[in-house]
């Protein structure tokens, strides 16, 4: 049984699925179809040797596949970690070396304005032409929430989006005049208050889903009524960021890494079964 559970997974049985299934919007499995399967079937003291070996494998995949997902988990909370240590520091805590110079603001007392996005405009592509050359930001992780272009932004100075749908709380930093749309929560922060930058960090450790609304979503009031820490002086800012930057490009780094110790593991997985199939193993 474990033989042929064994072999179900194996590429060898997965292209002979592609060629017996059958329909074209959703391919379909019948039993007449795996009644048909050729399989390769070795005296049983042999199915049991190559079961037994590929369980020791997989065993020993399994545990390096969690080692290697314990350090991905590490990686990503290293940054988050170091969010929390910065953001949620109380303001006078001098006893830590920290707090000294630091206030405690409202989202709406550092921004010169806050607001959402309406309606698309009515002009607009979904390509960028020499027309249309404006982007069009959506609430949206996918391709930064990028919608399409129009000809006119509505916002032209560095600003900050906040999803107020969807992926409630994800922020990006726009640099060129644009236009938000769907809800989309457009910060202008004041440059001789908060550094944009800064800023952005600050938002990403915000737990905006947590709304208390039954329908998810953010509203203007909502972002405004937030708080954050920041020390006054913008040059600590900006060596704050830069830190915080340094970091994120770090954590990026070895996410990479273990995902790519992920896939090689399920690529070798795949290929023990290959040999197991092939007389190989």
């Amino acid at each position: 049984t474990k033989f042929l559970a064994y072999y179900f997974k194996s590429t060898i049985c997965e292209q002979m699925i592609k060629d017996f299934a059958g329909g074209t919007a959703q391919p379909n499995l019948g039993a007449k179809d795996l009644a048909k399967f050729q399989i390769p079937i070795p005296p049983l003291d042999e199915q049991k040797r190559i079961v037994a070996k590929l369980d020791e494998c997989f065993e020993a995949i399994t545990k390096a596949r969690a080692n290697v997902e314990k350090n991905l988990n590490n990686a990503k909370e290293l940054f988050q970690s170091q969010l929390n240590q910065i953001f949620s520091q109380p303001a006078l805590s001098e006893a830590e070396g920290k707090g000294d110079g630091w206030v405690e603001k409202k989202l709406g007392e550092v921004c010169e304005k806050i607001f959402a996005g309406g309606d698309k405009p009515k002009e607009f592509s979904k390509f960028i032409t020499g027309k249309y050359s404006v982007p069009i930001f959506a609430n949206g992780v996918k391709n930064k929430g990028l919608y399409g272009y129009t000809n006119k932004a509505r916002i032209s100075i560095p600003s900050i989006t906040v999803s107020g749908r969807g992926t409630i709380g994800y922020s990006e930093i726009r640099t060129e005049p644009f236009v938000p749309i769907v809800r989309l929560i457009a910060l202008l922060p004041n440059d001789e208050i908060i550094d944009i930058n800064f800023l952005n960090y600050g938002l990403k450790n915000i737990d905006f889903s947590n709304s208390g609304s039954s329908i998810p979503q953010l509203t203007v009031p909502m972002v405004k009524g937030y708080s954050i820490l920041f020390p006054t002086s913008l040059s600590e800012q900006k060596q704050i960021a830069q830190q915080l930057d340094a970091l994120k490009s770090h954590t990026q780094d070895l996410e990479s890494k273990y995902q790519q110790e992920l896939d090689a593991l399920d690529e070798l997985k795949k290929s023990i079964l290959q040999k197991a199939f092939m007389g190989e193993l």
